[in-house]
């Protein structure tokens, strides 16, 4: 049976992601409830792609768990290709770490016999669509929804990072689109997406926007320096349509 240590160490022996924000002022909680915190994260999560963000388990098992902490709730989850620990907490802050999809599909019984997934070593590729454009975005979504719950009050510190990275390179993993041309690689080990104050009413409003700096900054470090905003715009419409093909 596997653990949040243990979830926490396999994570970080290959590519993964971190993710922190919180809000910029400190306030007192009064009513600790740990049944309502665990619902909120519950009707918070973005589930776009069918995976929810952040994963919350719906019951106690082998391959994941969701409990009660000090000031807060931690979760993990190891399940094939799906790795991540997080913990959310009264006052607003959040912290996850989170699996690259890509390092593990020779963990997964279902894709580690599909093409193009089982030729795939761990630490190679990055799919800058999925695991970059969706993913980012996803994730300011969910920061959008604590917002709008009244859970994060006030501006939000947000710090994304990408760790593991070097030598790395961008890989559609797609034979519907249209292959990238060149070598688009990472020349660095980490890289930070964000690491800024984010005023509320942006994450409230044009959520996608704020992700969308950062989807660029961190393609950038992967050399792909003709990504507009506009394409970004087009795959994150493609997102909440759900229409990936």
């Amino acid at each position: 049976m596997g653990d949040m240590k243990s979830t926490l160490r396999v994570i970080k022996s290959h590519g993964y992601w971190v993710i922190h924000f919180k809000p910029t002022k400190n306030y007192e909680v009064e009513n600790k409830n740990y049944t309502n915190l665990q619902q909120l994260v519950r009707n918070s999560a973005v589930q776009l792609r069918g995976w929810d963000v952040p994963h919350v388990p719906t019951s106690s098992a082998e391959h994941q768990d969701m409990y009660n902490i000090d000031d807060g709730i931690e979760a993990w989850c190891d399940f094939g290709i799906h790795k991540e620990v997080w913990r959310l907490f009264f006052d607003g802050e959040f912290i996850a770490y989170i699996a690259l999809n890509e390092d593990w599909y020779q963990d997964d019984s279902w894709l580690n016999n599909q093409l193009p997934f089982k030729s795939i070593q761990p630490d190679k590729i990055l799919n800058p669509i999925g695991s970059v454009m969706y993913a980012v975005t996803e994730w300011f979504e969910f920061i959008k929804r604590l917002i709008e719950a009244e859970h994060i009050k006030g501006d939000v510190k947000v710090h994304i990072e990408l760790r593991n990275v070097l030598d790395r390179k961008l890989d559609l993993l797609d034979h519907m689109r249209v292959p990238l041309r060149g070598i688009y690689a990472a020349r660095q080990n980490e890289i930070i997406a964000i690491d800024e104050v984010v005023p509320s009413i942006d994450l409230r409003q044009q959520s996608t926007k704020v992700a969308s700096k950062a989807i660029i900054k961190i393609l950038h470090m992967f050399q792909w320096n003709g990504l507009m905003e506009q394409q970004i715009s087009i795959e994150q419409d493609k997102l909440f349509k759900r229409e990936f093909y």
